[in-house]
């Protein structure tokens, strides 16, 4: 829902003041609001706050249009105090959204930045100044486009494309939403999903693999070798013996021709 709302001129939010959660929502989105409580899984089927979006801002007027007359059709009243209309960023659901990307509310990186100091040994061994500094400093996420496949990049090679999995599926865990939705191209050396798909026989862990692959759309793109990474690759290959000596003298002891070049 958070991806949707960009890459739109125009935004509108609204919130019912007539009473909560009144509009019905569609069987499809239900899922998408699944909450984990003690007693199990909770879906909304009922909300309360409403979201208008248009491409163009001068189709916007439009869209409002045909909003206001359904919830005249079902009596409904927005308080509007907590209205906004024709804004291009608002924040939803936890999220800044803007016309073009997305980030993150900096009301969280301030609860981050004003966390007290470790009081003990125990608070002191569970504080990670790096994931401190991670969140502090977020990338900024851009939307994907429906049209364009996702590119995942792997280093993978013929002697550890075993481990290269614990990579791919460390990607899958993070992105599963972008990866179901998303034809996704994997570029590296070597293709790690045939080394799965195309065993004769599989068993263990390397089945649960196989199977885990066969819902996601991949497309393996072999990775075009640069002259720089070429380069770099055969210099990290042959590293220099400790040994080596330069040597100055020339291979023969005869010389057969000179030249002297003036500066």
């Amino acid at each position: 829902m958070v991806d949707a709302t960009t890459r739109h001129e125009a935004l509108s939010f609204m919130d019912e003041s007539s009473g909560y959660n009144q509009i019905r929502m569609t069987l499809s989105d239900e899922e998408m609001t699944a909450l984990k409580t003690p007693k199990g899984i909770y879906y909304y089927k009922h909300v309360d706050d409403l979201l208008v979006k248009s491409k163009r801002r001068q189709d916007h007027l439009k869209d409002l249009k045909v909003v206001f007359d359904r919830l005249q059709k079902y009596q409904l009243r927005m308080n509007p105090l907590k209205c906004a209309f024709g804004v291009t960023s608002e924040k939803f659901l936890g999220f800044i959204i803007r016309h073009q990307w997305i980030e993150i509310d900096q009301f969280k990186i301030d609860a981050i930045q004003k966390m007290s100091r470790p009081k003990s040994l125990y608070d002191l061994r569970n504080t990670f100044d790096s994931i401190k500094k991670y969140l502090l400093n977020p990338q900024v996420l851009r939307a994907p486009i429906s049209s364009k496949p996702l590119i995942l990049y792997i280093a993978a090679l013929k002697e550890n494309v075993p481990c290269t999995f614990r990579h791919i599926f460390f990607a899958i865990d993070k992105l599963r939403h972008y990866m179901q939705a998303f034809t996704v191209h994997l570029v590296a050396k070597v293709d790690p999903i045939k080394y799965v798909l195309f065993r004769p026989i599989i068993f263990g862990r390397l089945a649960k693999w196989a199977i885990l692959l066969q819902q996601y759309e991949i497309v393996y793109i072999p990775q075009k070798a640069m002259k720089g990474q070429a380069l770099a690759n055969f210099l990290a290959d042959r590293p220099i013996p400790l040994d080596w000596k330069l040597c100055e003298d020339l291979p023969e002891d005869e010389v057969f021709f000179t030249k002297v070049m003036e500066p």
